[in-house]
């Protein structure tokens, strides 16, 4: 499960949340790479999906409001085309015992001693009891 928690208002000029609802539950097995993939570039992913299929919904949010989504569910921050810094928080739920697969991603990036198969641990990644 991932939060976010923007820390000013966000709305569509500063880049608020968008979603594709449902999208969690699409058969999608294979890994998708986001690396490199920004804004609407997303649905290239899935242009196999019917149009109906990949409606978006923006959620422009007041400060510290909170969206909550399945990490499975498509969905980017769009551009932020204001004249200030866009300043949120993101939390990442994940079971205990998940393993790092060795690909690249925002949570793992810079963590230069995390080996493929080990288990996320220590002040990163806290277990909640």
């Amino acid at each position: 499960m991932s939060i976010w928690i923007p820390m000013q208002d966000v709305d569509l000029a500063n880049g608020c949340m968008s979603f594709v609802p449902g999208s969690h539950a699409w058969d999608i097995n294979e890994t998708i790479d986001l690396s490199g993939v920004r804004g609407d570039d997303i649905f290239e992913q899935v242009k196999d999906k019917p149009a109906h299929e990949v409606q978006r919904v923006y959620c422009p949010l007041k400060r510290g409001s909170v969206t909550f989504h399945d990490g499975r569910t498509f969905h980017y921050a769009g551009k932020n085309t204001s004249d200030e810094p866009r300043r949120v928080l993101s939390i990442i739920y994940m079971p205990d015992g998940t393993t790092y697969d060795g690909k690249p991603h925002t949570l793992t990036d810079g963590i230069d001693d995390l080996k493929t198969g080990d288990a996320f641990s220590g002040d990163l990644f806290p277990i909640l009891g």
